[in-house]
């Protein structure tokens, strides 16, 4: 299956998936191309992506506790 985009300028999303999955998904589903964090953000985690003009960045939301 194949998406086209037709504009998305910056999108920020939580993830609630691990990083290896939501890298996957954009990668190799969504065809985005990853690209490097500035060296003052990498330290924040998450990923950036990539697709043409179409910018994505994944922020993974931590697991919370379960409440009982």
């Amino acid at each position: 299956m194949n998406y086209i985009f037709k504009s998305i300028d910056h999108y920020q999303l939580a993830s609630p998936i691990t990083e290896d999955q939501s890298r996957k998904f954009f990668t190799e589903i969504l065809m985005f191309r990853e690209v490097k964090k500035p060296l003052s953000l990498s330290s924040n985690g998450g990923l950036w992506f990539e697709s043409g003009s179409i910018k994505i960045h994944v922020t993974l939301r931590k697991k919370s506790a379960s409440r009982t």
